[in-house]
């Protein structure tokens, strides 16, 4: 009986070691699945038509923390939607046209959580529109022409420094000129930067935008150079000697002017120190940041190499170093030398005349 029965105990255990092996590796292969992927489909929402929660080409989106939407640029409906956080259709606004709160072809959308304001780019109508956070129509910005837009794109909000920032600018004038511009929240130009081409902070087709509060930095999707680009606030130091920047040499005695300038509008101040031949602190001075820009004048009363650092309220230092020599002035025995020659000549010059003029008074 015991012959018989033990291979019906061998089929049992192995049947389940094999349904233990079978469950755990499907526990394992669920916990891995889970594990591999940071993200997992939530839900979607929306569908073809012009109806309310339908889309026809959505492109810009973006989130009101504020509120917990989100907010849809319809494209080809010419509209914006908005939708509470489970994609919900809370309500619209905008239609095609060429009026306040009417567009042509929306592209990007932003969310200012400072303002609580929606900010479109209203694309072919080569503006930008601020509403409220309820699609109330508010101010306008921006119009088609060099030094303005033509196709704005992407935009972003700076909650930092209350900034509007706006791609896809390319000047209808000058062909294939791209470029960022960023204003104030109140659609004031600010700044510009980029230019066409392929080269490090140039664009072909900028489109995608994002500001990263954090760092302080603009996030650019370089669309048709196949790269996405980040840019710093940009801090410059340079040292001048009357009106014109230095070449790195000054003379003696003479007033050195520090300018610095900045694209960064949270800068209060700038703290700048003069640095002797010895590393001894010869002079501080902090100046306000006034349009960007702040100076201090200093003389220099020492031979050799000052250092100029300028540091600026947000932690941003630089450096730069300059040379302290004394004037050489000419010596002056070889000019007596060349007066001595030059008298001598007129000496001889003027005999000459005298000699001249007594021959023919003779004749």
């Amino acid at each position: 009986m015991r012959a018989r029965g033990e291979p019906r105990v061998k089929v049992v255990v192995t049947a389940v070691v094999l349904i233990a092996v079978i469950a755990v590796s499907s526990m394992l292969s669920n916990v891995y699945a889970v594990a591999s992927d940071e993200y997992v489909f939530d839900f979607k929402f929306g569908s073809p038509g012009a109806g309310d929660g339908r889309f026809d080409d959505p492109i810009g989106v973006a989130y009101d923390p504020n509120n917990n939407r989100i907010i849809v640029a319809d494209y080809d409906n010419h509209r914006i939607q908005v939708f509470d956080s489970n994609g919900n259709f809370l309500f619209k606004f905008g239609s095609f046209g060429f009026g306040d709160g009417e567009f042509r072809f929306p592209t990007g959308v932003a969310y200012d959580p400072n303002n609580n304001r929606i900010i479109v780019t209203d694309t072919l109508n080569y503006r930008i529109q601020v509403f409220d956070s309820n699609g109330n129509f508010l101010f306008k910005f921006g119009r088609e022409g060099f030094g303005e837009f033509h196709a704005p794109i992407g935009v972003a909000y700076d909650p930092n420094n209350n900034r509007i920032i706006v791609t896809g600018s390319k000047t209808v004038f000058v062909a294939g000129i791209y470029r960022i511009q960023v204003f104030d929240s109140n659609g004031n130009f600010l700044f510009k930067f980029g230019s066409g081409g392929s080269g490090d902070g140039e664009f072909n087709d900028p489109i995608g935008v994002a500001y990263d509060p954090n760092n302080n930095r603009i996030i650019v999707a370089d669309t048709r150079n196949h790269r996405i680009q980040v840019f710093s606030p940009n801090y410059t130091l340079t040292l001048y000697e009357g009106s014109n920047p230095s070449d790195g040499v000054i003379n003696l005695d003479e007033d050195i002017t520090a300018k610095v300038r900045t694209n960064n509008t949270n800068i209060v101040n700038v703290k700048f120190t003069w640095i002797d031949p010895n590393d001894n602190i010869a002079n501080t001075n902090t100046v306000n940041i006034v349009n960007g820009e702040a100076s201090d004048t200093y003389t220099p009363n020492q031979e050799g190499t000052w250092k100029v650092k300028a540091e600026f309220s947000d932690g941003t230092v630089i450096i730069k170093e300059i040379n302290i020599s004394v004037r050489v002035v000419p010596e002056l025995i070889p000019m007596v030398g060349v007066g001595l020659v030059m008298g001598s000549l007129l000496a001889v010059l003027a005999l000459y005349r005298k000699k001249r003029g007594d021959i023919l008074l003779q004749n």
